[in-house]
């Protein structure tokens, strides 16, 4: 069984650069179709968008590999990538009655909720609460 989160980048941020800052978190390495890794226990697939946020990385990883925790690498993300980061967490566990985690790119923290479009997603109009 493998398992998945999904980061979107406000930023259109190139693959190498994302997996760079990912390698810098996950000690195993990461590896992508583009940048092969033999010993990675983890997978990046990279998506870009039209519309919102500009560009997704959806990290995969198999049940023997490290389980990462989403909001911290979020932060190191956002902080690496000077770009706002936004996901849905595997578990909801925020305090309000929001599903996503947004994290901007000074590490600070918000729950908010999203716009979906046919190409990309947005935050939506008012929905950020400071965590």
């Amino acid at each position: 069984m493998s398992h998945c989160i999904d980061y979107f980048f406000e930023k259109t941020i190139d693959e190498q650069f994302i997996i760079q800052a990912l390698n810098d978190y996950l000690p195993d390495g990461v590896a992508s179709i583009d940048y092969p890794q033999p010993t990675s226990r983890f997978f990046l697939s990279h998506q870009t968008y039209d519309i919102g946020f500009r560009c997704a990385a959806s990290l995969y990883w198999k049940d023997d590999a490290p389980v990462p925790d989403e909001a911290v690498l979020a932060e190191q993300l956002a902080k690496a990538l000077d770009s706002k980061v936004i996901f849905e967490p595997n578990e909801n566990t925020l305090p309000t009655p929001r599903e996503w985690h947004l994290v901007d790119e000074h590490g600070k923290h918000y729950a908010t909720n999203i716009i979906e479009f046919e190409d990309g997603i947005a935050l939506l109009d008012g929905s950020l609460i400071p965590l």
